[in-house]
């Protein structure tokens, strides 16, 4: 269980991001604050592709659809920090995990629940 922040410049997506896995794969959902889903995905490591479902709406668009499977392979596949492309991945001891897409200007930032808040904006 994480709290998640995923800004989009103009528009941001907050609230509870889940994670289940195992040895074969990864599943997970993001619910905003109010309890909306903004999609569920699959993750499977033996062949790196992430599968999204129940996307909601405003970002159900083949082109959103392809940049959110990009970055979720390369938030959840990351064990340590670094530049991969033309994203910036920083890996917290305490669990949290911060994604910077430069190209789209997509920022992802999941803290485990509970986890106090370092960030200094």
């Amino acid at each position: 269980r994480y709290t998640a922040l995923v800004d989009f410049g103009k528009a941001s997506v907050t609230g509870l991001f889940l994670i289940k896995g195992n040895a074969h794969e990864v599943a997970g959902t993001l619910v905003n604050e109010f309890g909306i889903k903004a999609f569920d995905f699959r993750y499977t490591p033996q062949d790196g592709k992430v599968r999204l479902a129940n996307v909601m709406r405003p970002l159900d668009r083949w082109y959103i659809r392809r940049v959110l499977k990009a970055d979720l392979r390369t938030l959840i596949s990351s064990r340590e920090s670094g530049v991969q492309g033309c994203r910036t991945v920083t890996v917290g001891t305490d669990g949290s995990v911060m994604l910077s897409n430069r190209r789209r200007k997509i920022s992802y930032s999941i803290r485990p629940l509970g986890a106090p808040d370092t960030s200094t904006e």
